[in-house]
Order: structure tokens, then sequence, then C-alpha cells
């Protein structure tokens, strides 16, 4: 027993142990803080000691006192790690430290080393040893030094007293279920009597419970009627999911029956001699799989083997059912249809509700009604039932009615909305119009499903159906396409003679074929500068005079033509222009076979053309007013993280305007900045602190000093302690960093955005971070846009961030002043998020239905619901949030509330501000703000707080503007153990969830959808990126966007 507790605390501490060497072996490499000024002595000659030399009882806590002398040289700069295990986990001098297997650690920092002296106290958890074991206390150079600086290794070893194994006592009496009559029962129903001796504490503990209400008391017996998994019993430590109760009785001391919620919750007196009597209503069909009988094992969380039997239960034999009626639809004819059209009568038996449900509606307007069935004359792709997973997409209705009960007729729209009676015994009748030109994929015939969302296999049905030969020669409606692409693009006419006037384009292409033609191609018009076919690049979406679409049903042999029109003075006369095509929606980005290119010209007007009459020039448009301007800066991970883990134990603090999220400090600008300057200020203050505040670092006052040719200076106000407590900075003006700029980008608000292409650390820049990394060191990359003030400022903190006014003089015939305003940009930008509006949301959820189950049960059980629906579970409606459909993340909220109770109050949940964090494809977060009791009945307040995990993949659905994840798995955070009182283990499956949204309208996107910033865009330019928007919405928002510069420069 004690192994495995071992081996689990190795495993646990490994994670630690891990997550702090990590934390000084990711610095590897960096310059290491600088040691006092007197000289250390040459050579370490380390040697440790540590007591006591044996431990008496492993299963007890323990503190070995570890000393160690000769810690001195170039490893102890940063100190020692010092740590416990076993000697197979590392060999002192045999290569760099291992970070995982150790059962303790210790770091003893360099202040700690008095002339290569010190001692340390190492606790131990109980049952970290096996007993009668050798086990070694060893040391290493700390931090990045770990990894390479071997100086410092040195190793003693203790050992653990041998195990005395007690004489084994006599073992319990195993507990005996008897059962009143255990086969021939009657499948209409038999009450059958089970009484239980031997149900008796066992003298080790076992039997004590681990969890409210009988926590450290005896907890008796559940006696249930149940269909278990062959292996269900929890001392073969089966999950619950493998005990499947029907009814169940909870067998407790005469003193805990109402403890437990009295008979209402199924308590029943185990009398003190060990024996129960309770009695069961069996009926056939309560049998599931094959193993029904009656069961009993350790109640409230105990595991007792001897408590853990099983009585099969068999039913008399029974006439076999009529076997279920089976879905059927016949047409009236199915081949030889006349092409010019012809009706066909459809009727249909067999649809009747499913004893399971799985009929039942899951959406309005027929939720938790049968919804019956759609009756669809369609060309469906090969793969196309919903229970398969097909998407709705793979299901194209030509003509569709939906079969409804009579009394959902009118629900549904009646007849105009193609509503059709479905009678009470399964049947249905309708006529469908059939055409040949309906015909498309060549899957043409009649499809029945289940209606209203649900999901129904037997109601799946496909008839075929089939043209008469036709003596004409028809003309395809899908070609086939060329297996290979070989474009080539022609434009007519080849030169434009009037600009100033609209222009229509014909562009003919042959060879479009492949997989790149599968979605069409798209047809853009414009500048030969915005993209170059056949550079490898994607499609640049914006700064196009034109982009059209050509369906790919209209591409025939590889061949198309379309015409376009060119807006009137959307082109310069006397210029070359390009008519340029690539593969559509999202093939576009990715598919580069359908690139090519078309050159015409347009004439230069005529310079005697008469001078147009003089009209009075219109009063200029107000320019808009420029953004607030911004600086962020994930400063360096590395050290972020560090800074709360478990060396340094420290926290992040931001004050003075400055803001943290998701990586990125944020810092508002700071008044007005001008060209004449050279100087971007921002304000707000970010302080580290950790190692018992040793470690302070503080720095707010952030500017960027341009120095020209794309180079800037970072500054800021410092103050800074090395991990010692050396004070290295105190309130110092420095340049914390060297950064190399992109080029500049001008938005149309007239503010400029600058990114990074390199962020290095200075000699001051390093004692900022306490000389945790050198100078020359490479962070994180930083972005800032010079704008508008963010706010108006009339008093700024005054420790960091300077008043109003007191700028630094301005120079303007002195070095290093570079302009604010940047040149304009015909380059790419950074990718625009774009993120949709979601309204209406709703959730489903049942957190465990156990659980619910048994709140429900308990004598003074209450759940409450303000603002949650509850059925078959729970249901959150009206969510509200956004959804970046690219990157498959966003924010849902929801309102409601949810609180479970009993126990005289001892057990209280409250779960409120529901909302789904969409982190991915594949993967959710379940947050909630919760007040929680814990097992004693303390309460717990966790806000924002992740539950749960929800399992995404495969689960998604689209139909038109609606996305629905179906029955996700959602898996309980260790969080979500408090949320639950401790009732659950991390790890554990709750029930899955269903949530639904409806995507609207553009909106910016945030933290919660990705945080790319949408570019400026010219005024002209915004209509072109109208139409090209209408194209992406059907499946090309994937494009590459990039800023351009306005259309039709005036060149010279």
């Amino acid at each position: 027993m004690f192994t495995q507790i071992r081996k689990r605390a190795r495993r646990s501490l490994a994670a630690l142990t891990a997550t702090v060497l990590f934390a000084g072996v990711t610095v590897a490499g960096a310059a290491i803080p600088a040691a006092a000024e007197v000289a250390p002595p040459a050579t370490a000659a380390p040697v440790l000691t540590v007591t006591p030399g044996e431990i008496d009882d492993v299963t007890k806590e323990v503190t070995l006192n570890v000393s160690g002398t000769g810690y001195v040289g170039d490893g102890a700069v940063s100190g020692a790690y010092i740590l416990v295990g076993g000697l197979d986990v590392w060999t002192p001098g045999s290569g760099p430290l291992k970070a995982d297997g150790w059962v303790a650690q210790d770091w003893v920092q360099a202040s700690r080393i008095k002339d290569g002296v010190f001692t340390t106290a190492v606790k131990i958890p109980a049952n970290s040893f096996d007993a009668g074991q050798t086990y070694q206390v060893a040391s290493s150079a700390a931090h990045g030094l770990s990894a390479s600086n071997r100086t410092l290794d040195a190793q003693a070893k203790f050992t653990t007293k041998a195990e005395v194994i007690p004489e084994p006592e006599a073992p319990a009496a195993d507990a005996v279920v008897t059962v009143s009559k255990s086969t021939g029962l009657n499948p209409d129903g038999e009450t059958i009597t089970v009484t239980g001796s031997g149900f008796l504490p066992a003298a080790d503990g076992a039997t004590t419970g681990a969890r409210p209400p009988l926590a450290g008391k005896f907890t008796g017996a559940y006696v249930v009627l149940g269909d278990f998994a062959d292996v269900w019993k929890p001392s073969d430590k089966a999950p619950s999911s493998a005990r499947k109760a029907l009814s169940q009785f909870w067998a407790v001391p005469a003193e805990s029956v109402n403890t437990i919620g009295g008979a209402n919750a199924g308590a029943v007196e185990l009398k003190a001699d060990g024996t129960f009597s309770v009695e069961f209503e069996v009926k056939k069909d309560t049998e599931i799989a094959g193993n029904l009988g009656i069961y009993t094992y350790a109640a409230g969380g105990s595991t007792y083997a001897q408590f853990e039997t099983y009585t099969p239960l068999n039913f008399a034999e029974v006439e076999e059912p009529e076997a279920p009626v089976v879905p059927e639809v016949q047409a009236s004819k199915t081949a030889g249809l006349n092409p010019d059209g012809e009706t066909i009568t459809v009727t249909g038996s067999g649809f009747l509700p499913a004893a399971d449900g799985a009929t039942t509606g899951a959406r309005p307007p027929l939720a938790g009604k049968f919804t019956g069935a759609y009756v669809v004359l369609g060309d469906f792709a090969d793969v196309w039932k919903p229970s398969d997973k097909a998407p709705s997409s793979a299901r194209k209705a030509l003509s569709q009615f939906w079969a409804v009960p009579a009394e959902s007729v009118n629900t549904i729209g009646g007849a105009n909305a193609g509503a059709v009676e479905l009678k009470a015994d399964g049947t249905f009748r309708v006529e469908f119009e059939v055409k040949k030109g309906a015909e498309i994929a060549g899957n043409l015939g009649i499809y029945t499903y289940s209606g209203g969302g649900a999901v129904y296999a037997p109601f799946e049905t496909y008839t075929p159906l089939a043209f008469a030969d036709s003596s004409e020669p028809e003309v395809p409606i899908d070609p086939e396409v060329p297996s290979k692409a070989d474009p080539k693009l022609t434009v007519t006419p080849g030169e434009i003679a009037d600009v100033t006037k609209e222009n229509t384009l014909t562009v003919s292409g042959t060879g479009y074929g492949g997989d790149g033609a599968k979605m069409g191609a798209y047809v853009v018009v414009g500048d030969k500068s915005i993209w170059t076919p056949g550079s490898g690049q994607p499609l640049v979406a914006d700064g196009w005079a034109v982009l059209a679409w050509v369906p790919a049903n209209q591409i025939v042999d590889g061949k198309f033509t379309v015409s376009v029109k060119v807006p009137a003075k959307s082109l310069e006369g006397g210029q070359e222009y390009q008519v340029a095509t690539s593969a559509a929606h999202q093939l576009s980005a990715t598919d580069r076979t359908l690139d090519a290119q078309a050159l015409f010209t347009t004439k230069k007007t005529a310079g005697g053309d008469p001078a147009p009459k003089p009209t009075p020039d219109p009063k200029p448009k107000p320019e808009p007013a420029p953004q607030a301007g911004n600086l962020q800066w994930g400063i360096d991970k590395t050290f972020v993280d560090y800074i709360p883990g478990s060396i340094a134990k420290g926290k992040i603090e931001v004050s003075g305007g400055a803001t943290f999220a998701n990586g990125l400090f944020n810092f508002p600008q700071d008044g007005k900045a001008t060209a004449g300057t050279g100087t971007a200020k921002f304000y707000g203050n970010v302080a580290f602190s950790g190692h018992n505040g040793a470690l302070d670092s503080q720095f707010g006052a952030l500017k960027l000093k341009f120095l020209g040719n794309n180079k800037a200076e970072l500054w800021g106000t410092v103050t800074a302690n090395s991990m010692s407590g050396e004070s290295l900075l105190k309130n110092a003006k420095v340049v914390i960093a060297k950064v190399d700029l992109k080029p500049a980008v001008t938005n149309k608000d007239k503010s400029v955005s600058y990114t990074s292409n390199g962020v290095t650390l200075t000699a001051d820049g390093a004692k900022a971070f306490g000389n945790y990394y050198g100078a020359g060191q490479k962070v994180s990359e930083l972005s800032f846009t010079v704008g508008a003030p963010a706010k108006e400022q009339v008093t700024p903190p005054k420790d960091v961030t300077p008043k109003p006014g007191n700028k630094a003089p301005e120079n303007p015939k002195g070095p290093g002043n570079g302009a604010v305003t940047a040149p304009e940009v015909t380059g790419k930008q950074p990718e625009v998020c774009v993120a949709r509006a979601v309204s209406g949301a709703t959730m489903n959820w049942n957190f465990k239905s156990s659980f619910v189950k048994y709140v429900g049960g308990l004598s003074d059980g209450k759940i409450s619901a303000p603002g949650v629906s509850r059925g078959s579970g729970f249901t959150w409606s009206g969510g509200s949030g956004k959804y970046n459909e690219a990157a498959s993340k966003g924010l849902i909220n929801f309102g409601g509330t949810v609180q479970f109770s009993g126990h005289a109050g001892v057990m209280d949940a409250k779960f409120s501000n529901m909302r789904v964090q969409f982190l991915g494809a594949n993967s959710a977060a379940l947050l909630a703000d919760v007040v929680s009791n814990d097992m004693n009945g303390k309460p717990i307040t966790m806000n924002g707080t992740q539950i749960a995990t929800i399992s995404l993949g495969g689960k998604k659905a689209t139909s038109g503007s609606t996305v629905t994840w179906s029955n996700a798995p959602v898996t309980l955070t260790s969080a979500g153990v408090k949320a639950f009182g401790g009732f659950y283990n991390a790890g554990e499956a709750l029930d899955p969830i269903t949530v639904s949204a409806t995507l609207g309208a553009n909106t910016n996107c945030d933290t919660s959808t990705g945080t790319l910033a949408a570019t400026g865009l010219s005024e002209q330019t915004t209509g072109v990126v109208g139409i090209a928007i209408a194209f992406l919405a059907a499946g090309a928002a994937v494009l590459v966007v990039a800023n351009r510069r306005k259309l039709a420069p005036v060149r010279k």
C-alpha cells in the first residue's frame, strides 16, 4: 500500500519539481547576476550531511536537516538546489540535473550560503518512502546552471527503517445477502424481499465515510436493484458509470437515518448486528444489459470488498414480442419519369414516436414534442444521414414537406409552410412535381428523416428516382471538372477608352479544372501591385476595383465566360491593369492552381478635352478622430510565468491605468504625440515581486523614442532589486530595450501603428528584471499605436507617471528625433480578425445527473433555478457574446442561477453567470461564478472559475447562421471539485452539454475571439471590400486581408 502512495506522491511532486526546475533551465545561457565584489574561493568542494541518518516511520511526516560545506565558486552564484529521492533518479556528477522523480526539493539562495556553508530543513510528506530502503539527498547548482555546471553536485545517503508487519487479524466475515426469489420472476412485476447480514464496521476503518453527510462515521452499505457492468466493484476501481442503479436503498445505523434524508431519500436501518431488510418491485422492462440483480457495496465514498455482493435476477420466459414497426416509404412511380415533368404520390407508414424519446424535438417550435419527419424531394450527398453526423449541407432539398401530428400542423405554419398531417397510425401522403432539371448530382430521390432537430435512424429512408431516356442530348447540369488545371485567361476589350464612365469587361477562361475548381473561381480587377498570381501568396481580398465569383457549375469543361462591370473613375487613364483569377472561398488562401492573369490598358484622357465648368469646392469632410493610442507588450512569458510559480511564489500587480489580459500588458497613450518630439509616451505601472520580497521590480512611464531607420528605444522609470534583495535601480529613468520596428501603418483615422521586429534588453533592462536575464536577451515583441490620448489626464499617478506638460525638451534640430508620422504602406498588413455577434444562444446541461438526483432525494434537498428552465436538464436561454468562426474562438454569456442545497445547509452550491469560452475547434472552457460550501460547511467564493473542460471535437453542426455543439463531453476541473463541495474528483465525467448559438452581424474582435485588430481602409476601398465580403461570406473568410493604399492615385 505504501508503495502505491509513494508512487502517487512522486507523480504529483514530479509535476511540481518540473515547474520549479524548468523555471531555471529555460534561462540557461542567460547572464547570471553579478556576485559580490569579494572574490569567491577558486574551487568548489561540496560536502553534504543529512540528519537523521535513518527514518524510523515512513508513514509520518519527517524533517531532514541538510548541511553543506564547500559551496563556493561560479556554480554558487544562483544558490543551490537540494533534492530528496531515490538513488535511481539522478547520480550527481553524471550530467544535467533531472527535473522529475524527486520526493522533495528546496532552493538555498546565494544569500543563505555564507563562506560556502549552509543549513536547511526539508519536510518530507508522510508515505513518501518505502520502508527498509536507501535514499539520497543531492545538490546541484541552481536555475540555468543546473543544466550546465556540475561543481556543486554532491550526495548524502540515508535509510528508512524496515517495516514491522503485525500478525494478521482474522478476516472479517463476508457480508451475506439473501433474496426471497431470484429466478422465474413475473415479467409484469413482482415484489422481492432482500435481507442482509454481516454488514458490520471494519476494524481498519475501511467502512468510514470519506465525504458528507457521513464523513468520519460508519456509512453502512448501498443496496441496489441494478444492471451493472461486468466489472463494477469499487475495490476493482470500476468507475461510477459501471453501476447503473434502477432502484436503491442506503442501509445505515439508526442514528444516521435522518442525517441522510430519511425514508424519502431511501434510508433504511442497518441494525447493530449488521442486518437489514428491504423490498424491491422488479419488472421486466427494468432489465437493460443482462446483469440485472441485487448489488451491495460500501457507501459514502468508502471502499470495502467484503460488502460487495451480487445476486443475479432472472425473469420467467415470455413469448417474443411482435417485431417493431419499421418505417416504409412508397412512391407511385420511381423509374421512367417524364423529363418534362410528372406528379408522383409518396406514402409513408410506420412513422411512430420512438419509445426512447429519440423522436422528441430538440428545438422550437416543437421542442419536447413528437416532431414527425421531413419528406423531401432532394438530391442528397452519398453520406447524408443525420445519424451518421452528416452536415445539413449534405441534404439539398428541391421540394419538401414536414409530416407532423394533426395538433402540430398549425404550430409549424400550416400547409403554406409545407405542413402535412402524420396520422396517429404513422402514415402520411404527399405529392411531388418532378422535372428533369431538378436532378443535380445523380442522387435524386425521395428522402425522409426526423424533423425538429431529432435524430432517429429508422426514419431515415431513401427512394431513388430516375427519368426516362430522352432522344434529345441533355445539357449537363454539373459537368465533370477536368482532372488537371492549366488556367488561361483573356479579357476584352484590351483597352478601356474612357475611365470616367462605367465599363464592362468580358473575361473568359480555359483550363480551370482539378481540385482547385471545386468551389469555382474568383475574378478580380485592379492594380498589378495588389497581388501577383502564381507568387505563392494567398489572394489578397481588398484593394480591387471589382471582385466576382464564378460558381463551379458555371465552369463547363474547364471553361467559363463572365462579364464584370468596372465602376466609373475606379481606374486611372493611361495605365496598365490586371484581371486575375484564384481558386475560390477557403481555397483562395491555400490553392494556387487557378492563379492566372490577363492585362489591359486604359486610354489617357485627351489633353484637348474641354475643361469642365468650375463647381464650388465642397466643404471638406471633417477628418475622423484618431483612435486612442496604446502600447501592448507581453514583456516575457518565461519571466511572467516564473513570478507566481512555486519558486518565486510572487505576484504581478498593475496600476495607474495599465491592464493585463491574455498575456499582454496594455499601457494607454499619455498626452498627444507630435512629429517634432520623436517620442510616444504611455502611462501605467507594472510591479513584479517574489522570493518573500527579495525580488522587487517596478516600472512605468514607458515611452518609445524614435531613432530613425526603423529603430527605437524603450524607456521607463524603474525600481528593481535582484533575486537576493540587492538594490539595482531606484526610480531611475533608463533605456530598457532596443527595439527594431517593422514599417509603420498609417490608419484611416490618421493614427499610426507599429509592430516590433525584435526587442533586446539593455544592461539596465536586465536589471529591471532583477538580473533574471542578461543584457542582449531577446524578450517578447511589442506593438503600439500613436493616436489620441487614451483619456484626459488631470492628475496622473505621482510615483511614476509624469504630470501633463512635463515633456522632454523638444530639440527639432538634434539627432535621433524621428517623426511619428509614418510613410504610406502598400505591403501586406496583419490579418483582420472578424467576429460575429451572438444572441439568443441556448445551453442545455444537467451538471451530473446522479448529483441532481441525489440532492432531489434528500428530505431537505432543494434545487432552485431562477432564470433557468428545467426539464430533462437545465436550459439557459438568451445567451449573448461573440464568436470568431475562422479561429473557432469566442465567449457566450448566460444569465440565471442554479442552486443546490441540503443536509441542513452543510451542502450549498450556487452557480451563476455561466459562460462558455471557445478555445478552438476541439475544446472549450465552462466558466461560472460559484459560491459553494466545502465538506465542513465553510463557504468558498470563486468568480469566473473554469469548473469544467468541454471536448468539442466532432460535435459541431451548422444550419444557416446557427451553430450547435451537441452532447459534447464535459470533464470536471480541479476548481470544479470545490464547486461541487468535494463530492467528485478532478477528471470525473459530468453530463454532456449542448450549446446552440445564432451568429449575427460582424463585430470587433476582443481577447475572447482573437486579438488581431482590423486595419483602416480608405473610403474608396471600403466599397470594394463590401463586395468582397459578400463573396467571402460564402466561405472565403480565410483570405489574407491586406490594407492597401487608396485606389486611383495621381501618377505623374
